[in-house]
């Protein structure tokens, strides 16, 4: 009867120790701190250098052909000469430099109308000796004079110039003129020491 109750008693106290260590344990076990789960870590983007923009070349000009309209030439039109709205005397002449006395000589008048229109002149022409210096007593040929109708533009005449028999001889100075159908004077011209007169 001992032997029962004595273990019995071990087998009680067996279950009491094996309950209080089991309490002690599942109570420690409680009390630590809860293990945290594993997270990878998550990768962090790291800003990196942009790299710098380069600016792409320009395509070259392509060089294309240019026409141009073509241009038809105008022919040229004659361009009016202006006119001055005067009578002058361009030119003059005489055939000879030496003449004998009582001989004809030749004058040559170059008249440029620059009126526009038509005009009657008397061609007119006179000598006088060099020595004198006054063309009051000047020797005329009426006898020749000529009227001429010159018309717009330049014209050329020449008319006789009879000499005076009773001239003396040396260097005469020779004069050229133009005159109007009313006797007024358009023009008037002078050649000195230009006639040398011979007996």
């Amino acid at each position: 009867m001992t032997l029962i109750r004595a273990g019995f008693l071990a087998a009680l106290v067996l279950a009491i120790l094996g309950f209080a260590v089991s309490r002690y344990l599942v109570s420690t076990v409680m009390s630590q701190a809860p293990i945290a789960a594993y997270v990878p870590p998550r990768a962090t983007p790291t800003s990196s250098a942009s790299p710098t923009p380069h600016p792409s070349p320009r395509p070259a000009p392509t060089k294309s052909a240019i026409h141009l309209p073509r241009v038809t030439p105008t022919p040229a039109r004659p361009t009016p000469t202006p006119t001055s709205g005067t009578v002058t005397l361009a030119r003059y002449w005489i055939n000879a430099t030496s003449a004998r006395r009582s001989q004809a000589i030749s004058m040559g008048y170059v008249v440029n109308n620059g009126t526009g229109r038509a005009v009657r002149l008397l061609l007119g022409a006179s000598i006088k000796a060099t020595r004198t210096a006054s063309w009051l007593n000047s020797i005329s040929d009426p006898v020749h004079d000529m009227s001429v109708l010159v018309r717009p533009g330049v014209s050329t005449y020449s008319r006789p110039f009879q000499l005076s028999a009773s001239l003396r001889p040396g260097l005469y100075d020779v004069a050229w003129g133009l005159r109007s159908s009313s006797g007024a004077r358009l023009a008037l011209v002078t050649a000195p020491a230009s006639l040398t007169v011979r007996r």
